[in-house]
């Protein structure tokens, strides 16, 4: 009785995160999907960070999708249909679960551009559950070819197949849209541990030497100092920085078999002279200079974007997170008082 039990347990806690359809690994398959696309990556039509599913084809043979549907209900197979397009054997192709219904070669009005745009991506006519729901890949035939069930889904947080053997799924806290997924995913959604720095954010008079650690023997940590999110391509520490400048650090833990760890933001300035408090914005420098969407295009409004902000002055810091309206929780390092900025 008491094995049934524990059987029964780790089953159930299984199926809060993924029931996995037959076949578990076929050739066209659905590699990896997002369903809480915060800040990952956004649309190349749109410009918004919505779902997304990643399909593969694993075979050694080009796939002609016309006919071929996906669908989030299991009672209607062809829920959207694929035009033609032929998937080459190791090619990913992106599908945006944004309800949006469109193809390329389909025209659509985009808000951020002011204008009829052509479309250039595939759009879905459903979105994607974050409580979780059903994902089907049928072929032209109706004939089932891949499936998942999943339950509650994180923000930025996708679930994906195992690069080494793809007839398990990890939880990666780095998705990869487009792109194989990285050895750095969790079967048990396990995250590595936050880097650590050993100066602090801060007015400084003089350079400052900063060394990133972690509480892992075993893992590397990547970083980067302009503004973008560091990324398992990131720059590998192996040593102090040496801070001449105004700068912020950006750093994140990666370990075998691990969840990278939650990035960690310090910015430091250097010989300022100031009496009122200096912001700190940091972001991917595409989210500013795009030539479609970033933020510095004068016919761009109200888009929002993921950033880092931070307010330092000379006798309180304060380390917030926040979109570019600006709507945050700022939190001053000696204390726990939260308060809400705009």
């Amino acid at each position: 009785m008491l094995l049934y039990r524990s059987w029964l347990k780790i089953s159930l806690s299984c199926l809060m995160f993924l029931l996995i359809g037959v076949p578990a690994s076929p050739q066209l398959r659905i590699n990896e999907f997002l369903s809480v696309n915060s800040s990952v990556a956004y649309d190349a039509d749109f410009g918004e960070f919505v779902d997304f599913i990643e399909l593969y084809n694993g075979s050694a043979n080009s796939i002609d999708l016309l006919g071929y549907s996906i669908t989030d209900t299991p009672d209607n197979p062809t829920k959207f249909k694929f035009p033609e397009r032929v998937l080459q054997p190791g090619e990913y192709l992106l599908l945006w679960a944004d309800d949006m219904n469109k193809v390329p070669g389909d025209t659509a009005f985009c808000k951020y551009r002011m204008t009829m745009i052509d479309i250039k991506e595939y759009h879905l006519n459903f979105k994607l559950d974050s409580g979780g729901e059903y994902l089907g890949l049928f072929d032209s035939k109706k004939k089932l070819v891949d499936e998942v069930n999943f339950g509650v889904q994180q923000s930025d947080v996708s679930l994906g197949r195992n690069l080494l053997d793809a007839t398990l799924w990890n939880t990666f806290s780095e998705p990869t849209p487009n792109s194989p997924n990285t050895a750095f995913g969790s079967a048990k959604h396990v995250y590595a541990a936050k880097s650590a720095v050993s100066v602090q954010s801060g007015f400084y008079d003089n350079q400052q030497v900063v060394s990133i650690s972690s509480s892992s023997p075993n893992a590397e940590i990547r970083y980067t100092i302009d503004g973008s999110t560091p990324n398992h391509k990131s720059t590998l520490y192996t040593g102090s920085i040496d801070v001449i400048r105004n700068i912020t650090i950006k750093s994140r833990v990666y370990e075998a078999g691990k969840m990278p760890g939650a990035v960690s933001t310090h910015s430091y300035f250097i010989g300022e002279k100031t009496g009122i408090p200096i912001i700190s914005v940091s972001t991917n420098s595409n989210n500013l200079w795009d030539f479609n969407f970033g933020l510095f295009r004068k016919s761009l409004k109200e888009r929002e974007v993921p950033a880092t902000v931070a307010i330092s002055t000379k006798t309180e810091n304060l380390v917030l997170a926040a979109t570019w309206d600006f709507v945050c929780l700022a939190q001053p390092f000696s204390t726990s008082h939260k308060s809400r900025f705009r």
